[in-house]
């Protein structure tokens, strides 16, 4: 029963994940409380930040052409401006950083190449369980810092976050990109866990269009059983439907042909910043030193290849077999 109730959800792009953060094993698959519905603000500032212009700025050949796009010092002056209402907005009023165990990460990009910069944050939720992605854009008039709906709604959920997935040292996170129809979509993967028996790899596809598209694309479930020297898993494969696959060929054949019709761009680098930079007093220059800093570090062109794979033996077979201790068997579940 379990197996199907997850495949449901699976099938309805509905997943409760992990992500970055940790929890106990029986809150893994519960949804995300309810987000406080946030607005926009047109506050301003006289901020002294200068950086490299759009002009200035490599882009790729692939780029949208831009027109009448604010002044990029312009849009990170009003972001830098905004630290009360970006951080507690998200956080919820009268928290302070110091509240925060994770004292929150946010990013500068310009993720749809309009010329106008969006400002990414990410957080744990409640009892360090989940994460979540929010993301603002700069308004046309640079007056506002405009929240995205996500697949038209207000409410933002954990389901394959565009987040920093992984705490590198210097905080700069890695995505694949592709571009059609003069739109750019970002392949996010999303690791789950309900314990150690029980564990969910989905991936899903983004897009930053006046909001948040978010597409399920696949993925695959796998619950294990320990035996005398043997870990039997069972592993279902899904599509972005509830068709499921009776071969790791035809996943992997499904998976591979998704991405057909798009074309294939740069990595893109994005550099996540703590809200807590260096400890920084936020009504100082610290926030504005660190919106700059990451906005100089957003690299949509990127020499580095990112490394998600959709084989998923590079994921689980040392985790199953406990560093090769164990045999493990994997049994494709296709009902």
């Amino acid at each position: 029963m379990k197996n199907r109730i997850i495949a449901a959800l699976m099938a309805a792009g509905v997943l409760f994940t992990a992500a970055s953060c940790s929890g106990t094993p029986e809150e893994t698959w519960r949804e995300s409380p309810p987000e406080t519905q946030t607005t926009t603000t047109a506050t301003t500032t006289e901020a002294d930040i200068t950086t490299e212009t759009t002009e200035d700025k490599e882009q790729p050949s692939s780029e949208k052409v831009i027109t009448d796009a604010p002044d990029i010092d312009a849009q990170l002056m009003l972001i830098a401006a905004n630290f009360d209402f970006l951080y507690f907005s998200y956080y919820g009023a009268g928290l302070t950083i110091s509240d925060n165990f994770e004292g929150g990460f946010f990013a500068v990009a310009d993720l749809n190449h309009n010329g106008r910069l969006e400002v990414l944050i990410t957080k744990c939720e409640e009892y360090d369980y989940f994460s979540t992605t929010n993301v603002f854009e700069v308004s046309e008039d640079c007056s506002s810092l405009d929240k995205f709906k996500l697949n038209g709604n207000d409410r933002q959920d954990q389901n394959g976050d565009f987040s920093m997935s992984t705490d590198y040292e210097d905080h700069i996170a890695l995505y694949d990109c592709y571009l059609k129809d003069g739109e750019y979509y970002y392949l996010i993967e999303d690791y789950m866990t309900d314990d150690w028996e029980n564990k969910m790899i989905a991936y899903f596809s983004y897009s930053f269009d006046g909001e948040i598209t978010r597409d399920i694309i696949g993925g695959c479930e796998f619950h294990a059983q320990k035996g005398d020297g043997l870990t039997t898993v069972d592993t279902m494969l899904h599509g972005a439907g509830d068709e499921l696959f009776a071969s790791e060929e035809a996943y992997l054949d499904y998976m591979d042909s998704y991405w057909s019709g798009y074309e294939r761009q740069p990595s893109c680098e994005i550099k996540w910043m703590c809200f807590d930079w260096q400890g920084a007093d936020p009504s100082a220059d610290g926030f504005q030193e660190a919106v700059k800093e990451s906005y100089e570090a957003f690299n949509p062109d990127s020499d580095v290849v990112a490394s998600i794979t959709y084989n998923y033996h590079f994921v689980l077979d040392v985790f199953f077999s406990e560093n090769g201790s164990v045999d493990i068997e994997y049994v494709i579940k296709d009902s």
